[in-house]
Protein backbone atom coordinates (compact mmCIF):
# COMPACT_ATOMS: atom_id res chain seq x y z
CA UNK A 1 0.00 0.00 0.00
CA UNK A 2 0.80 3.61 -0.91
CA UNK A 3 -0.18 6.70 0.35
CA UNK A 4 0.39 10.12 -0.48
CA UNK A 5 -1.04 13.43 1.61
CA UNK A 6 -2.59 16.34 0.55
CA UNK A 7 -5.13 19.20 1.87
CA UNK A 8 -7.80 17.93 3.30
CA UNK A 9 -7.46 14.30 1.95
CA UNK A 10 -5.02 11.11 1.45
CA UNK A 11 -4.65 9.03 -1.50
CA UNK A 12 -4.33 5.23 -0.92
CA UNK A 13 -3.01 3.08 -4.10
CA UNK A 14 -2.21 -0.80 -4.33
CA UNK A 15 -4.13 -1.36 -1.15
CA UNK A 16 -5.30 -5.14 -0.36
CA UNK A 17 -7.55 -4.97 2.41
CA UNK A 18 -9.05 -2.49 5.26
CA UNK A 19 -6.51 -3.38 7.64
CA UNK A 20 -3.96 -1.74 5.66
CA UNK A 21 -6.35 1.49 6.06
CA UNK A 22 -6.19 0.97 9.89
CA UNK A 23 -2.76 1.44 9.94
CA UNK A 24 -2.65 5.16 8.42
CA UNK A 25 -3.13 8.16 10.33
CA UNK A 26 -6.25 9.43 9.39
CA UNK A 27 -6.49 12.25 12.35
CA UNK A 28 -5.81 15.39 10.21
CA UNK A 29 -7.98 14.43 7.02
CA UNK A 30 -11.25 14.66 5.92
CA UNK A 31 -11.42 12.29 2.98
CA UNK A 32 -9.67 9.38 1.65
CA UNK A 33 -8.92 8.69 -1.60
CA UNK A 34 -8.98 4.56 -2.37
CA UNK A 35 -7.70 3.32 -5.82
CA UNK A 36 -8.70 0.18 -6.99
CA UNK A 37 -8.50 -2.11 -9.69
CA UNK A 38 -9.91 -5.07 -7.99
CA UNK A 39 -12.09 -5.65 -5.48
CA UNK A 40 -10.93 -6.81 -2.49
CA UNK A 41 -12.26 -8.82 0.78
CA UNK A 42 -13.86 -6.98 3.43
CA UNK A 43 -15.62 -8.81 6.70
CA UNK A 44 -17.22 -7.88 9.64
CA UNK A 45 -14.86 -5.75 11.56
CA UNK A 46 -13.41 -3.69 8.23
CA UNK A 47 -17.44 -2.98 7.47
CA UNK A 48 -17.66 -1.90 10.71
CA UNK A 49 -14.13 0.50 10.82
CA UNK A 50 -15.78 1.83 7.90
CA UNK A 51 -18.85 3.01 8.71
CA UNK A 52 -17.54 4.37 12.06
CA UNK A 53 -14.54 6.01 10.81
CA UNK A 54 -14.44 10.03 10.97
CA UNK A 55 -13.76 10.71 7.37
CA UNK A 56 -15.36 10.43 4.01
CA UNK A 57 -14.25 7.30 2.40
CA UNK A 58 -13.56 7.75 -1.54
CA UNK A 59 -13.92 4.80 -3.98
CA UNK A 60 -12.33 5.73 -7.42
CA UNK A 61 -11.63 2.79 -10.09
CA UNK A 62 -11.25 3.21 -13.89
CA UNK A 63 -14.06 0.48 -14.20
CA UNK A 64 -15.85 -0.66 -11.09
CA UNK A 65 -18.21 -2.65 -13.31
CA UNK A 66 -17.01 -5.80 -12.04
CA UNK A 67 -16.81 -5.00 -8.43
CA UNK A 68 -19.78 -6.41 -6.16
CA UNK A 69 -22.45 -3.80 -5.42
CA UNK A 70 -22.24 -4.86 -1.29
CA UNK A 71 -18.21 -3.97 -1.64
CA UNK A 72 -19.30 -0.13 -3.87
CA UNK A 73 -21.73 0.63 -1.25
CA UNK A 74 -19.59 0.42 1.75
CA UNK A 75 -18.04 4.03 0.66
CA UNK A 76 -19.56 7.09 0.78
CA UNK A 77 -18.59 8.66 -2.64
CA UNK A 78 -18.05 6.42 -5.68
CA UNK A 79 -15.69 7.66 -8.77
CA UNK A 80 -15.49 5.60 -11.79
CA UNK A 81 -14.71 5.92 -15.53
CA UNK A 82 -17.87 3.71 -16.47
CA UNK A 83 -21.80 3.82 -14.62
CA UNK A 84 -22.74 1.30 -12.59
CA UNK A 85 -25.68 -1.12 -13.33
CA UNK A 86 -27.53 -3.30 -10.26
CA UNK A 87 -28.88 -6.28 -11.95
CA UNK A 88 -31.85 -8.37 -10.32
CA UNK A 89 -29.44 -10.56 -8.00
CA UNK A 90 -28.21 -7.15 -6.50
CA UNK A 91 -31.14 -5.75 -5.93
CA UNK A 92 -32.59 -8.20 -3.79
CA UNK A 93 -29.05 -8.35 -1.51
CA UNK A 94 -28.69 -4.44 -1.69
CA UNK A 95 -29.68 -2.89 2.05
CA UNK A 96 -32.39 -0.05 0.61
CA UNK A 97 -31.55 1.92 3.55
CA UNK A 98 -27.86 2.35 2.78
CA UNK A 99 -29.08 2.96 -1.07
CA UNK A 100 -31.22 5.61 -0.41
CA UNK A 101 -28.83 7.57 2.13
CA UNK A 102 -26.16 6.84 -1.31
CA UNK A 103 -28.56 7.88 -4.11
CA UNK A 104 -31.52 9.97 -2.90
CA UNK A 105 -35.22 9.08 -2.27
CA UNK A 106 -35.73 9.80 -6.41
CA UNK A 107 -33.28 7.40 -7.54
CA UNK A 108 -34.61 4.54 -4.74
CA UNK A 109 -38.17 5.12 -6.03
CA UNK A 110 -36.82 4.15 -9.74
CA UNK A 111 -34.60 1.21 -8.66
CA UNK A 112 -37.37 -0.32 -6.59
CA UNK A 113 -39.93 0.57 -9.66
CA UNK A 114 -37.45 -0.68 -11.98
CA UNK A 115 -37.48 -4.31 -10.52
CA UNK A 116 -40.86 -4.63 -9.42
CA UNK A 117 -42.39 -4.75 -12.99
CA UNK A 118 -42.16 -7.88 -15.18
CA UNK A 119 -38.95 -6.64 -17.41
CA UNK A 120 -36.63 -6.36 -14.60
CA UNK A 121 -34.37 -5.09 -16.52
CA UNK A 122 -31.08 -3.78 -15.34
CA UNK A 123 -31.18 0.17 -13.91
CA UNK A 124 -28.79 2.55 -14.35
CA UNK A 125 -28.20 3.66 -11.04
CA UNK A 126 -26.31 6.57 -9.21
CA UNK A 127 -23.91 4.48 -7.50
CA UNK A 128 -20.77 6.03 -8.96
CA UNK A 129 -20.17 9.37 -10.30
CA UNK A 130 -18.20 9.92 -13.69
CA UNK A 131 -14.41 10.42 -13.08
CA UNK A 132 -12.47 9.75 -15.78
CA UNK A 133 -8.92 9.50 -14.51
CA UNK A 134 -7.24 9.67 -11.23
CA UNK A 135 -6.74 13.43 -12.13
CA UNK A 136 -10.46 13.91 -12.01
CA UNK A 137 -10.80 11.86 -8.85
CA UNK A 138 -8.04 14.15 -6.80
CA UNK A 139 -10.02 17.46 -8.65
CA UNK A 140 -13.07 16.44 -7.30
CA UNK A 141 -11.36 15.75 -3.67
CA UNK A 142 -9.84 19.36 -3.40
CA UNK A 143 -13.21 20.70 -4.72
CA UNK A 144 -15.02 19.14 -1.84
CA UNK A 145 -13.16 21.22 0.80
CA UNK A 146 -12.34 23.82 -1.59
CA UNK A 147 -12.51 27.16 0.32
CA UNK A 148 -14.22 25.87 3.76
CA UNK A 149 -12.66 26.79 6.97
CA UNK A 150 -11.45 23.77 9.39
CA UNK A 151 -14.74 24.31 11.62
CA UNK A 152 -16.88 24.62 8.21
CA UNK A 153 -14.99 21.32 7.41
CA UNK A 154 -15.92 19.45 10.57
CA UNK A 155 -19.42 20.63 11.06
CA UNK A 156 -20.05 18.94 7.41
CA UNK A 157 -18.12 16.02 8.40
CA UNK A 158 -20.10 15.08 11.57
CA UNK A 159 -23.54 15.90 9.64
CA UNK A 160 -22.47 13.30 6.93
CA UNK A 161 -20.67 10.67 9.53
CA UNK A 162 -23.94 10.95 11.47
CA UNK A 163 -26.41 10.26 7.80
CA UNK A 164 -23.77 7.10 7.75
CA UNK A 165 -24.44 5.79 11.32
CA UNK A 166 -27.62 7.21 12.44
CA UNK A 167 -31.64 7.80 11.93
CA UNK A 168 -32.71 10.24 10.25
CA UNK A 169 -34.16 11.98 13.05
CA UNK A 170 -30.57 11.88 14.28
CA UNK A 171 -29.24 13.40 11.19
CA UNK A 172 -31.76 16.40 11.51
CA UNK A 173 -30.49 17.45 14.43
CA UNK A 174 -26.99 17.20 13.69
CA UNK A 175 -27.61 19.31 11.17
CA UNK A 176 -29.58 21.90 13.02
CA UNK A 177 -26.80 21.83 15.80
CA UNK A 178 -24.43 22.30 13.09
CA UNK A 179 -25.85 24.89 10.95
CA UNK A 180 -26.11 27.01 14.53
CA UNK A 181 -22.80 26.52 15.35
CA UNK A 182 -21.47 27.50 11.82
CA UNK A 183 -23.45 30.99 12.24
CA UNK A 184 -21.85 31.64 15.78
CA UNK A 185 -18.88 31.41 14.35
CA UNK A 186 -19.74 33.77 11.65
CA UNK A 187 -21.39 36.28 13.91
CA UNK A 188 -18.28 35.95 16.40
CA UNK A 189 -16.08 36.32 13.51
CA UNK A 190 -17.34 39.68 11.84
Amino acid sequence: MTTERFDNYILVKDINSIKELKSVDTSDVAAVLIVADAEFQTDAADKEYISNCNYITILYGSDLSSFSSDFIMLFDIRLSGRCYYINAEDFNKIDINRYRLLCGETDTYKLVSSFSSKKNASYKTRLTKKAESLDHAKNYCQTLFKEKSSSEISCLLKCLITARTGNLEMVFRQESVNFYEMVRQKVQGS
